[in-house]
């Protein structure tokens, strides 16, 4: 099992990287793809449930295009100051400080007794998807240093049509 190393970041015990000891790349790469994937299905899930929150809050159509418009805006807004933010505290740090955001404001969307309670949560739930997902991608490029990145399997996946030879005609 391959452990997180690089020569940049310090080391604690045994040479481990001190922000990752002991954590594999998989089991890392896993919890950060799962985070990416639940950050993008909340977008799906509020599109989805649309109609039930329309007819449960009294919302006017006008109004109804809040519930994703608040996420949506709050996320792509906030991005580049997550990354920002990782890259001056930490990308750990505002991971876990973009996790917790965004649990909070999903259980203050659940709560939500009016329709701007709900806007409100969509849109906190937003910026913790923007810490969130910006620190992801810096803990990422910390894990995957660049002499490692074409073996990531991001980079497998970039290089792999060069690698199939095109049928011939």
């Amino acid at each position: 099992m391959a452990l997180c190393r690089s020569t940049s970041a310090p080391t604690g015990r045994q040479g481990h990287r001190a922000t990752g000891a002991g954590r594999s790349f998989t089991t890392t790469l896993a919890l950060l793809c799962t985070v990416q994937f639940m950050l993008v299905l909340d977008v799906a899930v509020a599109a989805v449930a649309l109609v039930p929150i329309q007819r449960e809050f009294d919302v006017s159509a006008g109004n109804l295009q809040w519930v994703t418009t608040a996420y949506g805006v709050t996320f792509g807004g906030l991005l580049v100051l997550g990354g920002r933010l990782a890259d001056v505290l930490g990308g750990r740090r505002m991971l876990q400080a973009g996790l917790t955001t965004f649990t909070v404001a999903s259980v203050a969307c659940g709560a939500a007794q009016e329709p701007w309670q709900l806007f409100i949560g969509r849109g906190a739930q937003g910026v913790g998807a923007a810490i969130c997902s910006a620190a992801a991608l810096a803990v990422l490029l910390r894990l995957f240093p660049k002499a490692r990145r074409g073996t990531s399997p991001w980079g497998c996946g970039a290089r792999w049509p060069r690698q199939v030879p095109s049928p011939a005609r």
